[in-house]
């Protein structure tokens, strides 16, 4: 029997030869590495700034701002095993406190950013260091090791970069102040399109996506005729700079996450806040438009606490079952300035809003994600998407920042007996690895509700147990 409720899953399984089962959950948010509280000089909390997948070797990548004093560059297994540090970046080239997100979110900096090249190689960039401090853009090996600058940026007119995406003819291409393309080797160095605050836009927080017809999309959170931002397109020689879309009045506002074009073709994102009468809300939107600037629909006005997120910080994701995924930095639990994120699903037409998980001020998961959500294998309606919360608890100094799975219609979660048991007083238990992170427990009897955790099982994906009793139940309490 599988009872769930919103933060909490128990399998309880009886064993026996036959095997257990039990009904799956249709979401699970699993905790796959919790962050020290402290860096290592005892300051401030460890802060997850970004996360991708390698498209290689399918490792995530992130990093921190404030961990180990200046920040790193680290990186997971999917299944939550291998956390190192590849790269802690050197005085003068400190990962930059993200913009401090308010109602207003006002003059802020890009994080940095890293993503695998078709070479193996990691790239990204530091919107600040470098000779002038305009920035750089950096090479290393996926193991940490030759850590290099390929790029210093001259001068702020092309600085501030918000991260690389690699595009189909081989060249990186990255946006700032400047929409820019550089070679792999640091060559070949272009800027395509230098904005204009009025007309194009101005302050681009995350990078360019290249649409199924070969063009560059991205957005600025500001500037344009509206002053509250444009989603521009451009070709990748520079040519056909073009504002879509003029964010403002009675309409989304600040868009800081990434594009995406989605099964039906058009482009999806999100927007910071919304206005209506020249009055910010304190709310935001997801929207789509199609890739010649027409058909621009706001899918869904986010209203805050109790029932909803607000503040999308990161784009969408959309999922095997072509529905988008999301995440806000504010909403769901708690009031005021206490709420704490929220991860959501909307379909394509604006229809089928929920949300999937509100965060707490809890020890495991960590509060208010910046990061969007990865995605990962999947088959059939079953996916599994990975993010990172920004921080740790509000309040008290014991909760820590995370890397999490979300699981969408998970297979069937089970406890299951090895038939060739190591004694007549053992057994060996295993189950999914997406509940690495769950306890054992165990009681002889589930209708009096005393349950003991199971103290000398080893949590890899299942356990080798001791006991002496004919029959004895388990199950699996999530963090």
């Amino acid at each position: 029997m599988l009872r769930k409720s919103f933060g909490r899953a128990f399998l309880v399984a009886v064993l026996s030869a036959g095997g257990l089962t039990a009904r799956a959950q249709n979401v699970v948010v699993s905790p796959l590495h919790t962050f020290n509280t402290l860096n290592a000089g005892g300051g401030a909390a460890t802060l997850i700034t970004s996360l991708a997948m390698g498209t290689l070797d399918g490792t995530l990548y992130g990093t921190t701002y404030q961990d180990q004093t200046n920040g790193t560059i680290f990186t997971l297994n999917p299944d939550g095993t291998g956390y190192s540090v590849l790269h802690t970046f050197a005085a003068g080239e400190e990962v930059p406190p993200p913009t401090s997100y308010s109602s207003d979110v006002g003059d802020g900096t890009p994080v940095p950013r890293v993503i695998q090249g078709s070479d193996g190689h990691l790239y990204g960039t530091m919107p600040h260091g470098g000779a002038s401090g305009n920035g750089i853009v950096f090479k290393m090996n996926p193991n940490g090791s030759a850590f290099t600058v390929i790029h210093e940026f001259a001068s702020s007119g092309d600085g501030a970069p918000a991260g690389l995406i690699q595009a189909s003819d081989g060249f990186f291409y990255g946006v700032g102040a400047s929409i820019f393309k550089i070679d792999s080797d640091g060559g070949n160095y272009t800027v395509l399109h230098t904005f204009n605050y009025s007309t194009d836009g101005s302050l681009t927080y995350s990078p360019l996506f290249q649409a199924r017809d070969g063009a560059l999309y991205g957005t600025a959170a500001f500037g344009g005729s509206g002053n509250m931002g444009t989603l521009f397109s451009i070709n990748t020689n520079g040519t056909g700079f073009k504002v879509l879309h003029n964010f403002g009045d009675n309409d989304g506002v600040t868009p800081l996450g990434s594009l995406i074009q989605a099964s039906d073709g058009a482009l999806y994102g999100t927007t910071w806040d919304y206005e209506t009468n020249g009055n910010l809300t304190g709310t935001g939107t997801a929207f789509k438009i199609s890739t010649d600037g027409n058909n621009y629909k706001i899918l869904h006005q986010f209203i805050g606490s109790p029932s909803d997120g607000r503040g999308a910080v990161a784009g969408l994701v959309e999922g095997s079952d072509h529905v988008l995924y999301g995440t806000t930095y504010l909403g769901g639990n708690g009031t005021g300035s206490s709420t704490l994120g929220t991860l959501y699903r909307i379909t394509q037409d604006g229809s089928g809003y929920a949300v999937l998980y509100a965060f707490t001020n809890g020890v495991e998961l960590g509060v208010r994600p910046i990061t969007g959500l990865v995605k990962g294998p999947a088959q059939g309606t079953t996916g599994v998407f990975y993010g990172a919360t920004f921080q740790g608890a509000l309040s008290g100094n014991t909760g820590k920042a995370a890397v999490f799975a979300l699981l969408v219609n998970p297979p069937a979660l089970a406890i299951t007996p090895l038939v060739n048991q190591t004694g007549s007083n053992q057994a060996t238990l295993f189950w999914p690895a997406w509940a690495a992170k769950y306890s054992l427990q165990a009681t002889t009897n589930p209708a009096s509700g005393n349950w003991t955790t199971v103290t000398d099982a080893v949590p890899v994906y299942g356990a080798q147990v001791t006991t002496t009793n004919a029959a004895m139940f388990y199950r699996l309490v999530s963090p």
